[in-house]
């Protein structure tokens, strides 16, 4: 039997038994403290070697593709621990997301000297903090965003409040006879507070103020208005010829039958007076 060259075999050795080659292949020294050996316990050469490259192999493709496949398909917001995992990972993947316990809204709602700018109501302001929170919004994200907002609306509250096209639209609407603007003016300061007349000057739509208008017009060319003047009631209606006459016919009806029955004098002195009363 021709003699064997050890330093042939550098890597394993001849089983007697089944006459195969097997490899001495084992976890160094310095890793078998390591917890992930135990994954291991009990294969050594080739066993062992097949074993470490699926396991490899495994990790990249986790690596890869099983973190988002995880995201997909996980609602972190439903898991227990789903503060502590924010807390714990988004210092790591997004720095720039700090979510603070309450924003600073006051640096877009207030001025210098601390008046407001922009009438927010508080309950808006937390249905803003409940949804910014809610997407991670960092505090000056949500200044951002409160800012853009506010322009957008302010720009379109003009539109629609610009007071030369409010001035226009009166205009139009009184051209034909434009002293009962004045009238129509009166009406609305009488049966107005002086804020609700701020209020509707100031932050109503042009359309709102012009409907306001158009109701002291209808009353005016229906029933008439007379302002104050000497005795004279504010607001008292003004009627015409033909609206006298008939209430001046209405009235000799209503004495003609009062004297076709029993009645008293104090009943007929009413009728009369009421009827010379009717074209003073």
């Amino acid at each position: 039997m021709p003699e064997i060259d050890e330093q042939q075999i550098d890597a394993g050795s001849i089983d007697a038994a089944e006459g195969q080659a097997t490899s001495e292949f084992s976890i160094p020294q310095e890793y078998s403290e390591k917890g992930w050996v135990k994954f291991f316990d009990g294969k050594t050469g080739d066993d062992l070697k097949a074993e470490l490259f699926k396991s490899y192999d495994s990790q990249q493709s986790l690596i890869g593709k099983k973190v988002n496949e995880y995201l997909a398909n996980t609602d972190l917001k439903q898991l227990d621990n789903f503060e502590e995992i924010k807390k714990t990972l988004l210092p790591q993947i997004a720095p720039e997301i700090d979510v603070p316990e309450k924003y600073n809204f006051d640096s877009v709602l207030l001025d210098e000297e601390g008046n407001k700018i922009y009438p927010m109501p508080d309950e808006a302001l937390d249905e803003f903090t409940t949804l910014f929170k809610e997407e991670g919004i960092n505090d000056k994200q949500a200044q951002s965003i409160l800012k853009k907002y506010i322009e957008f609306e302010t720009e379109n509250f003009k539109k629609y409040t610009d007071a030369d096209e409010l001035e226009a639209g009166l205009k139009e609407m009184f051209k034909s006879n434009p002293s009962q603007r004045q009238t129509c003016e009166s009406l609305i300061k009488e049966f107005l507070s002086a804020d609700d007349q701020k209020l509707i000057q100031d932050t109503m739509p042009n359309v709102v103020v012009e409907m306001f208008y158009k109701v002291s017009k209808g009353l005016v060319d229906k029933y008439g208005y007379k302002e104050t003047t000497g005795g004279q009631k504010a607001g008292s209606v003004i009627k015409t010829d033909a609206e006298k006459q008939a209430e001046y016919d209405k009235l000799y009806n209503q004495l003609i039958e009062l004297c076709n029955r029993p009645h008293t004098e104090n009943e007929k002195a009413s009728l009369l007076k009421q009827l010379q009363n009717v074209f003073n």
